[in-house]
């Protein structure tokens, strides 16, 4: 519907009469002004339909993510984002420490 403007006709719809097949003869400008309406209408739908979706996903990834608050005193690792070449991956260290937080810069 969102890209043809109307329902799309498969043979099984055809053969068992599921989809009532609509009446060709009129005026060709009346035609693509109803078409151009149902897309307009399906358009909105779908566009509703996206945000919708958009915010519940939006909703879901926030309740997983967490920040940290580091204070000065606590034990934190350090992450190795990069790898050495010429090594496996397996076989270097993920992480660095303890360390000590000394500080904060706000």
């Amino acid at each position: 519907m969102v890209v043809l403007g109307r329902e799309i006709r498969l043979p099984a719809d055809v053969m068992f009469g599921h989809i009532k097949v609509a009446n060709e003869t009129g005026n060709q400008s009346d035609f693509a002004v109803q078409i151009r309406g149902r897309m307009r209408r399906a358009h909105e739908v779908a566009r509703r339909h996206l945000e919708a979706n958009a915010k519940r996903s939006k909703e879901v990834y926030d309740v997983r993510l967490s920040f940290h608050k580091y204070e000065v005193g606590d034990v934190v690792w350090l992450l190795h984002e990069t790898r050495r070449v010429g090594i496996s991956a397996k076989l270097q260290k993920a992480f660095d420490g303890p360390f000590f937080v000394k500080g904060k810069d706000i």
